[in-house]
Parts: C-alpha cells; structure tokens; sequence
C-alpha cells in the first residue's frame, strides 16, 4: 500500500504538476493576447478607421464609404505646409 502511494505521488508531483501549470499558463496568455487584441478599439485618440485596418495596413471597404471617414479632417505635415505656402 505505501509503495503504491509513493509512486501516486511522485507521479503526481512529476507528471501531473507541471502539465497543469503549463495548462494554465496557457490560458493566461490566451486570455491576455484577447484583450490585447480586443483593446486595439479602445483607443479614445483615434477614430475607428485608424484602429481598424487590414493586417496590411490598408483600410476596410466599409471604411470608405463611412461618414466618420469622409469628414475627417486632414491633417498636414509642416514641411508640406511650407511648399502649399511658398
């Protein structure tokens, strides 16, 4: 009987332990990189065709036609600026 608990528990501690920490190791990151992900949309500085964008960095077809889009307001860099001036 002890010789059978003896080899439970070191199966336990050896096998069983570490698989289950490693288990929930990887719900940890699962559950973190979906609210990473998720969190990409809730930036307040951005408008929502600049958050959501293809993995290529083009915009949504929806996006296009979207009012929130279409008047947006331009924004120019000052070294365009100065050429539009000169």
């Amino acid at each position: 009987m002890n010789v059978i608990l003896v080899v439970l528990s070191g199966l336990l501690l050896r096998l069983v332990l570490p698989v289950l920490a490693t288990a929930l190791a990887v719900l940890a990151l699962r559950r973190l990189s979906r609210r990473w992900q998720a969190g990409r949309g809730d930036e307040t500085d951005m408008l929502c065709w600049q958050v959501h964008r293809l993995p290529n960095g083009y915009l949504k077809e929806e996006c296009l036609d979207c009012d929130v889009f279409i008047s947006a307001p331009i924004t120019v860099e000052k070294s365009q600026m100065s050429k539009h001036i000169n």
